[in-house]
């Protein structure tokens, strides 16, 4: 570990391009920076608050050659996020254990990005930088230790989700309590931790509400972004109730996206409170735009027979879009529209490869779709037993689809004997693992036991 800290150090007087002339500065730094590398720094925080990536990155490099932590942090952060340079973990690494090694009141806060980017590594144009979840804990106590309230999100984050520790939700929860008072993320994963593990209705609304408060205020302050981030609150039915008018009426406020990233959550969004027309528009624009997941949705939504949006001519191109991307999914949408004949023309050997292609490559999906078209007689077998063999083998992996077709296979007995006792026995593991066919199913004969 020194030999790489040793490394990594020593990497920064190569990134900063230091000319012959060494600076001399105090070990004991002080909070600020002085003369002309201050005005440099200053030049360059003006420059990141217009969002002016590229002279904030020039800038913060003339600043940095002061070796000021307040300065190697900075700039740091810009190769950490790829503002104004290409993102680069190795070279950030190295501007933050630089400012890490040295006595100043800044110390905390190059523990604490030091600490976030040990958390996952990364590639970039210096190499790789690879994670170091050990170290990452330790330097966030440290940065918490020294003030970095930031830091307890992070702890809890690891705690919550077992990142290099086995998950704790007492401890996640205890981190997430100390950074809700100025963190609204933090607020918010600590209600759905408190409703997960059985916390107070009290607590839970509390946490919800201050969450809630504070992306509100940021939000009303200028981060549009934050109105999604709401949205999707009251989008989910998880820390508090799910509002669908209050969902729209929080999207008014956010501006045609032109982030791949934001339309496909803005879809899921509008998706979920059963805004159609709005979630196909997202989709529209990120699978204009070349996003292999929007096109596969589309392709699912205008293949179904009888949908609100049903339209082979679209769905099947944009199915062929997808599968030119090696989407699975798409190969089974269309493979399947194409068994049935509806709603595209019916191109059952096309369809057959198509299903076979899926299951190939690997997906449960294919699996399940081609062992289910086996046994409803729109494929031919290849091998004896072949449907049954597939859909056995993706229920022994605990899925509720294979277990309902398994059900309703022996229930109709096309190519399996017909077994009543079998089929509902079959049927009922569906429904216990989650298959709505097979739960309605039950219901509808009175044997909603499972």
């Amino acid at each position: 570990m020194k030999k790489r800290h040793l490394a990594v150090a020593g990497a920064t007087a190569v990134l900063l391009g230091l000319t012959g002339c060494a600076i001399d500065l105090p070990s004991n730094y002080k909070s600020q920076l002085s003369g002309g590398y201050a005005s440099a720094f200053n030049r360059g925080t003006q420059a990141l608050r217009a969002d002016d990536f590229e002279r904030a990155a020039a800038q913060y490099r003339a600043a940095a050659e002061s070796g000021h932590p307040k300065a190697l942090v900075a700039y740091g952060r810009l190769y950490s996020k790829g503002q104004g340079v290409e993102r680069d973990p190795v070279r950030a690494a190295a501007l933050f254990e630089d400012a890490y090694s040295k006595s100043s009141p800044l110390k905390g806060k190059a523990a604490l990005e030091l600490g976030l980017l040990l958390l996952h590594g990364g590639n970039g144009p210096s190499g790789q930088l690879p994670a170091d979840e050990p170290r990452a804990k330790s330097l966030l106590l440290e940065a918490l230790d020294r003030g970095e309230r930031r830091a307890a999100t992070s702890l809890a984050r690891i705690y919550d989700r077992g990142i290099g520790v086995e998950p704790d939700p007492e401890k996640a929860i205890t981190y997430y309590l100390e950074a809700s008072p100025d963190d609204a993320y933090a607020a918010r994963d600590l209600a759905r931790l408190l409703k997960k593990h059985g916390g107070s209705e009290q607590d839970i609304a509390k946490a919800a509400e201050r969450a809630i408060g504070q992306f509100e205020l940021r939000a009303k302050a200028g981060d549009k972004k934050l109105w999604v981030q709401l949205a999707d609150i009251y989008s989910r039915d998880e820390i508090v109730d799910a509002d669908p008018d209050r969902v729209l009426d929080y999207l008014q406020h956010v501006a045609d996206p032109t982030d791949t990233a934001m339309q496909r959550r803005l879809a899921r969004i509008y998706s979920r409170v059963g805004a159609r027309q709005k979630r196909n528009r997202m989709l529209r624009l990120a699978a204009d735009d070349g996003d292999v997941w929007a096109q596969t949705q589309l392709a699912r939504i205008h293949l179904q027979p009888r949908g609100a949006d049903t339209n082979g001519a679209v769905g099947r191109y944009y199915a062929e879009s997808a599968i030119g991307k090696g989407s699975e999914a798409a190969m089974v949408y269309l493979g399947l529209a194409m068994l049935r004949g509806t709603p595209v023309e019916k191109e059952p050997l096309l369809g057959e490869s198509l299903l076979r292609r899926a299951h190939d490559a690997g997906s449960m999906r294919g699996t399940i779709a081609l062992g289910a078209a086996i046994l409803r007689g729109d494929v031919a077998e290849r091998s004896p037993g072949e449907g049954k063999r597939l859909l056995e083998t993706a229920a022994e992996e605990g899925s509720a689809d294979a277990m309902s077709a398994l059900g309703f296979a022996y229930l109709k007995g096309t190519r399996l004997p017909q077994d009543q006792t079998l089929a509902m026995t079959w049927i009922r593991k569906a429904a216990a693992a989650g298959s709505k066919r097979a739960k309605a199913f039950l219901i509808d004969r009175g044997k909603d036991s499972v």
